[in-house]
């Protein structure tokens, strides 16, 4: 959606969107790292906003067309294909390693800085896309037909849901859920959790955000039903997010080991159920299990939840033991 131009160069309303997002959480992160040195901020910017730009677009591409996008220049297509913010985040997280080195300050800190100020840049680019028509779910009207079987709830008439907040229409008019106010809301409550933590290990608040953030997607990436990256009908982002949840307890297990304490089997295998029951409500969901068959997808969705809820709880267990400093 184009805003309005200057001489040839179009401004659109998501772009300006973020921009606006972006210099917000620059200026939280000028106060939070004001401990630091005075140059922190400056050089984070300068590398942060073009770096997550392109990893953005590279993960994107990378997902969509694979190599081919070299051959085809598909990459520099800017207006095609979108941006995958799992993306972005690679890139906020190289241009804070790379401010660490040329600072020389500890990296850790300053991820655990940018922890807070990054979930409130990711709220304001999940509110921005119901202005460009992104981030919906399923029909509504579609969703309570009596003969649709999606819902165990089933309406004669949903039209006081099709309005916003609620819904919002598609390029044909056909109301939708707002999925991209959930992923906004909830982002806005990570945000204030993370801005209210203070570990005594460094790094530690940027993992809990990671577990807070991942945990989520791999319900709210499922909810969606606009143009996502997929392989069949995996859905990337869903996937990457247990990828991102498995890495942070790993990495907690191995501090955990390193302070010579057990590795948490119990919450490995807890770990393991909660995500292979997600995966099998996707299976569900596509009603390619045929005892499941049964299952409407309202259902399918809440036990998701409450298995994302789990793995957001599980996770957060292991990273707790994980904070406590040892004993010398």
């Amino acid at each position: 959606m184009q805003a309005f131009s200057l001489e040839s160069l179009p401004f659109r309303i998501y772009g300006m969107c973020l921009a606006v997002g972006a210099l917000a959480g620059l200026c939280w992160l000028a106060f939070r790292c004001r401990g630091m040195k005075n140059d922190t901020v400056l050089y984070f910017a300068l590398l942060a906003v073009p770096l997550s730009f392109l990893m953005a677009r590279l993960a994107q591409c990378l997902v969509s067309q694979g190599w081919h996008l070299f051959r085809e220049n598909f990459f520099f297509n800017f207006s095609r294909g979108g941006y995958m913010l799992y993306g972005a985040l690679a890139g906020v997280v190289l241009a804070a390693w790379m401010t660490a080195r040329f600072t020389t300050q500890s990296f850790a800190k300053l991820l655990d800085a940018i922890s807070a100020p990054g979930m409130l840049v990711i709220a304001v680019c999940r509110f921005s896309e119901g202005l460009i028509g992104a981030g919906y779910g399923r029909s509504i009207e579609d969703w309570f037909d009596p003969w649709g079987e999606f819902t165990f709830f089933p309406l004669e008439d949903p039209e006081p849901l099709m309005h916003f907040p609620f819904g919002i229409p598609d390029y044909y008019g056909d109301y939708h859920f707002s999925i991209f106010l959930l992923e906004g809301l909830a982002a806005l409550i990570f945000m204030l959790i993370l801005a209210r933590k203070k570990e005594s290990v460094p790094g530690m608040v940027f993992l809990l955000g990671l577990i807070l953030y991942a945990g989520a997607q791999t319900t709210l990436e499922s909810l969606r039903a606009d143009s996502l990256p997929k392989w069949g009908f995996v859905r990337v982002n869903q996937l990457i997010s247990a990828v991102v949840l498995a890495g942070v307890m790993a990495l907690c297990s191995i501090r955990l080991k390193k302070n010579s304490h057990p590795v948490p089997w119990a919450s490995w295998i807890g770990f393991f159920a909660a995500a292979g029951m997600i995966l099998a409500m996707e299976f569900a969901l596509e009603k390619k299990i045929l005892f499941l068959q049964w299952m409407r997808m309202d259902l399918c969705y809440l036990i998701m939840a409450l298995c994302s809820l789990s793995l957001i709880l599980i996770c957060r267990s292991v990273w707790k033991k994980a904070c406590v400093v040892p004993a010398n």
